[in-house]
């Protein structure tokens, strides 16, 4: 009875895999975007990315594809419970046999060989099956359910030492977190060229802004101009050709730096923007307007970025803006983790490819980027602390057994009482868990 009831119990493990492996089935062949979470494997190039911040750098990313790869493979990949078995089996199956070879000689219930031999076999049978508890299909199932786009326990195996993500500062601000607050001419070219030229040149460039000038134009991106050139000064903004004409799209920094005539004093940019970001547009040598920009922190992306925080992750940002410093960052998301650039292989690793085998995938976004990873950290935890509780409750088991055998009391062990410890041992498995659940 006992071994029926742990077979049962096998089955409902193995049928929460085949039901997550059909729901992220559902979810990988769905009509939407996928971005497939990868590891940056050069470690020269993870080292530039973290620049020092970590000892050793892990660094996980996102790469848009169509297809992913080894589907079956990592939804049906072996995990923590199936290496607890592995280890496990073996001295469970020597706990029986010396528990049953030791009732040849403590038991005295037997009045012939044969009937100590059925008392063996009693024996034997009694300690494998309350050695062997319900609860190993479900040290890992019952949470992977709760990510459905974590394909199988090869997402823990491979991300669970993440240290560092690496992300576009696009995806930290979705739509509606950056708007234009103000715009002051400070030179006789037109409005309309100055905002073309903006456009123009953080549009071509990715930057966080090309929503705000998309926005100014209605969505007429034919108007734009085509950039010649452009490169992202650290820290500072941008510096592009249009038409002939030199651009720069930054901070004052960026137009000291270059020696550009025309800049308001600081007390007068404070007044401008009152408490807002200043990015100024120069045209040629000449600054030419000073847009107001107002940042709102998206909740959500704030909530992960102190997620990532608490869990020892680093963000490391790619961004060609020069206002979104450190110090602003850290300040407007109420974080200290330090924030870093690496514009020319940033693109290496998260270019789009039509085929892409992984683990884990994703809708793009940051907060379900950032969950991916975090789970994984956490569902190791969970997973070994699970395991840990099933390895006690085997040796607890044994002892039990062993202590019932040399006292003579070994009769006492019904089927009963075996199922019923193997049900305490699952709830209190479930119920650490649970507390600690993703």
């Amino acid at each position: 009875s006992v071994a029926i009831v742990g077979l049962i119990f096998n089955t409902l493990g193995k049928l929460m895999v085949v039901k997550r492996t059909e729901r992220n089935f559902r979810y990988v062949a769905g009509d939407f975007e996928r971005y497939a979470v990868t590891s940056v494997e050069d470690e020269e190039i993870a080292e530039n990315f973290t620049r020092g911040a970590v000892a050793e750098p892990k660094i996980a990313a996102m790469r848009k594809t169509e297809f992913v790869d080894d589907f079956m493979k990592n939804s049906y990949t072996s995990d923590i419970s199936d290496e607890y078995s592995k280890k496990i089996s073996p001295y469970i199956l020597i706990a029986g046999v010396v528990i049953a070879l030791l009732s040849l000689i403590f038991d005295k219930g037997a009045s012939n060989m044969k009937e100590r031999l059925f008392i063996a076999l009693a024996a034997f049978s009694g300690t494998v099956t309350m050695c062997s508890s319900f609860a190993v299909m479900l040290i890992v199932k019952k949470y992977l359910q709760y990510s459905a786009v974590m394909l199988g326990y090869s997402s823990v195996d491979e991300f669970a030492d993440t240290n560092s993500l690496l992300v576009d500062a696009e995806q930290l601000f979705p739509k509606g977190s950056i708007e234009l607050a103000n715009l002051k001419l400070l030179s006789a070219i037109s409005i309309e060229d100055c905002i073309l030229m903006a456009a123009s040149l953080s549009c071509q460039s990715g930057s966080v802004l090309k929503s705000t000038f998309y926005k100014m134009l209605r969505g007429k991106t034919e108007l734009l101009y085509p950039v010649e050139s452009y490169i992202y000064e650290d820290g500072l903004g941008l510096s592009g050709w249009i038409e002939n004409k030199r651009v720069l799209l930054g901070t004052r920094e960026l137009m000291e730096n270059h020696s550009i005539d025309g800049l308001p004093s600081e007390a007068k940019e404070k007044e401008y923007t009152n408490g807002n970001v200043a990015v100024y547009l120069s045209i040629s040598g000449i600054t030419a307007a000073m847009f107001v920009i107002q940042v709102s922190p998206n909740l959500s992306v704030t909530r992960w970025l102190q997620e990532l925080e608490l869990e020892g992750i680093t963000t490391v940002i790619r961004t060609v803006d020069g206002f979104l410093s450190q110090r602003f960052l850290s300040d407007l998301f109420d974080i200290e983790s330090d924030s870093f650039r690496y514009h020319k292989d940033y693109e290496s690793e998260t270019e789009y490819v039509p085929r892409q085998a992984s683990s884990m995938l994703c809708s793009g976004h940051f907060p379900s980027f950032a969950m991916l990873v975090i789970g994984a950290k956490r569902l190791k935890f969970t997973a070994e602390l699970g395991a840990s509780v099933m390895y006690g409750a085997t040796i607890l088991a044994a002892l039990i057994a062993l202590i019932m055998m040399l006292a003579g009391s070994f009769v006492q062990l019904t089927p009963t009482l075996v199922i019923v410890y193997n049900l305490i041992v699952m709830g209190v498995a479930l119920l650490i868990q649970h507390i600690k659940k993703l």
